[in-house]
């Protein structure tokens, strides 16, 4: 540190015409932009009809009038539309009446043809019930009765197999059968032979009923039911045919009164539009007021006696009494870059001498508009009682940096060159040297100094052009 303050003594002892000794300074960067004043959610007056077309001006309210809530604001003619509005009623009408005659009839064929419908599909039920019960549920319990029978002959005939079988086992050991014996041995063989005929026959009626009898139910059910399908089938197609042209024509008919109906509700309640009311108290201006900008647009063309008004379009704008008014303006790339957020600064007015009065900025857009500029909205604390109204211009000073100890250097000191800025410092021992510095924002011919030079370093300013 001792040596730099002897190299400071020895350059300061010898600064020449062109040395620049840096020092700290305030510095402050700013930047200027015109404004708007406009209000704070304005009130924009526009046609809004759902039906009617047809809106020539009898009557407006001047540019720049003061008018109270309920106030007429645009009168239109009435007459066309009155006209307009009886011959619609008289057309609904009659769409009414031919929409009901058709509805009775289209009652009267859904009864006759529901009543033959639902014969044909009671049968055809009974007929699907029959086959799916005998499919599902009979036809098993047929086949295992036929097997059963036969189960229960096969065991008859073992009974009466084994009960012979006994006898003889029995009468065997006696060694002498006696007659009596010999007549129950005669009936016992009789037995079993009767009994494994009827064994031969419960077989072959088992095997008729299982591959002939049930079989042949079986298709005589899907035949019922195929010929009741069938004739659902076709009545399904014959009979409703009527019935459905007669529903087509009754919903086209409803169709077109609905949309008639609408269209005369809409009508009548675009007698709304005709005479245009102010919603509150305050003053009128032509054209639309939006957040960015007042355009007057073609409003004070259209807005003349015997004139036609265009729908969905803004034609008046009001400002209520108590709208608080805030300005307006764009800034350029390079600006919107350096303004912080809540940038603080004055505004001025033109006819306001000797005024400056607070602005902050309140909101800057992050996206360019039309022309390649930033909108930005600034508040303004106006004295109360302010001449200024909505329209006025007005100048706003935004302090984009501000340090009371910055270190600047004069404009012509600083050389940029493919993006590279450069100072020739001079050194303790007389030479000097190209430095790299950065910079920041400038004003007023002064660049701040972000790095690259020290308080008190000697800077060669080169010699003004002659």
């Amino acid at each position: 540190m001792k040596t730099i303050a002897i190299a400071t003594t020895f350059l300061t002892g010898n600064l020449l015409a062109g040395d620049h000794v840096v020092k700290t300074e305030p510095f402050k960067a700013s930047i200027s932009l015109d404004v708007s004043f406009l209000p704070e959610s304005p009130t924009v007056i526009q046609l809004e009809p759902k039906e009617w077309s047809q809106f020539v001006v009898t009557d407006v309210v001047k540019h720049g009038a003061s008018v109270k809530a309920g106030d007429t604001l645009i009168s239109f003619e009435k007459e066309d539309y009155e006209r307009a509005l009886t011959e619609a009623k008289a057309s609904l009408k009659i769409q009414e009446l031919q929409l009901t005659t058709t509805k009775r009839e289209l009652a009267d064929l859904e009864i006759t043809t529901k009543r033959s419908l639902a014969e044909l599909q009671l049968k055809n039920d009974e007929a699907k019930d029959a086959l799916d019960y005998f499919n599902g549920t009979s036809k098993a319990l047929e086949i295992e009765g036929a097997n059963e029978s036969l189960k229960g002959a096969k065991r008859r005939l073992e009974y009466q197999q084994e009960e012979l079988k006994q006898l003889l086992a029995m009468y065997k050991e006696d060694g002498v059968t006696e007659e009596t014996e010999e007549i129950i041995l005669i009936r016992q063989r009789a037995a079993v032979d009767g009994f494994k005929y009827r064994l031969k026959v419960a077989e072959a009626e088992t095997k008729r009923t299982i591959e002939t009898l049930i079989p042949r139910k079986a298709e005589q059910l899907q035949r019922n039911f195929d010929k009741a399908a069938l004739s659902l089938a076709t009545g399904k197609v014959a009979l409703p045919n009527a019935l459905e042209q007669k529903r087509i024509n009754v919903q086209k008919a409803e169709r077109a009164y609905a949309l008639a109906s609408k269209k005369f509700t809409d009508l009548q309640a675009d007698s709304k539009q005709l005479t245009l009311k102010s919603p509150a108290d305050g003053v009128v201006y032509y054209g639309e007021i939006n957040d960015t900008a007042w355009n007057i647009g073609n409003a004070a063309k259209v807005l003349a006696k015997n004139k036609n008004a265009p729908t969905k379009t803004p034609l008046l704008s009001l400002v209520t009494n108590k709208a608080k008014l805030f300005t307006y303006g764009s800034v350029t790339q390079m600006d919107r870059l350096n303004i912080p957020a809540n940038a603080k600064g004055t505004l001025t007015v033109e006819g306001l001498e000797n005024t400056e009065i607070p602005a902050t900025l309140t909101n800057l857009s992050a996206t360019p508009n039309a022309s390649g500029k930033y909108d930005a909205s600034i508040a303004v604390d106006l004295p109360t009682n302010s001449p200024v109204i909505t329209g006025m211009k007005g100048k706003v000073a935004l302090t984009t940096y501000h340090n009371e100890n910055a270190i600047v250097l004069p404009k012509s000191a600083i050389s940029t060159k493919d993006g590279r800025s450069t100072v020739t410092v001079k050194l303790a021992d007389g030479k000097t040297e190209i430095r790299e510095i950065k910079t920041g924002q400038r004003s007023n011919g002064k660049v701040l100094i972000l790095s690259g030079l020290e308080v008190d370093q000697v800077v060669i300013l080169p010699e003004p052009k002659k």
